[in-house]
C-alpha cells in the first residue's frame, strides 16, 4: 500500500483536478489518498519536509520505508500523469491476483 498526499488550497483550480482524478483510486486497497491544505497553520511542518512551494504538489510515500522517504513526487498537473499512469498499473496488476 501506498499514502499519496495532495497538497493544495482551496482556491487552487488544478488542485481540485488533481483530489477529483485521484480519488477513485482510493477505492483501490493500494492506494490512500489524503489532502493537505497548505495554507493552514498546522500543516507548515509537513509542507516543509516535503519542500512543497508550488501547487499542487502530490507526494507519495511507502509507510513501511524507514523515515517516509517520497517515492514519487508530482509538481502540476503534467507530472500528475505519470503518478496515474502508475496507479492505473498497480490497479492492473492487483485486478488480477
Amino acid at each position: 500500500m501506498v499514502f499519496t498526499m495532495i497538497f493544495g488550497t482551496e482556491d487552487c483550480d488544478s488542485c481540485k483536478i488533481a483530489v477529483k482524478l485521484l480519488d477513485e483510486y482510493e477505492l483501490s486497497k493500494e492506494f490512500v489518498v489524503v489532502y493537505v491544505d497548505a495554507k493552514a497553520e498546522e500543516t507548515q511542518k509537513l509542507c516543509d519536509l516535503y519542500g512543497v512551494d508550488e501547487l499542487p504538489h502530490i507526494v507519495t510515500i511507502d509507510p513501511h520505508n524507514f523515515g517516509h522517504e517520497p517515492v514519487f513526487v508530482a509538481i502540476g498537473l503534467e507530472q500528475l500523469a505519470e503518478l496515474v499512469k502508475i496507479m492505473d498499473n498497480e490497479c492492473e496488476e492487483e485486478g488480477k491476483n
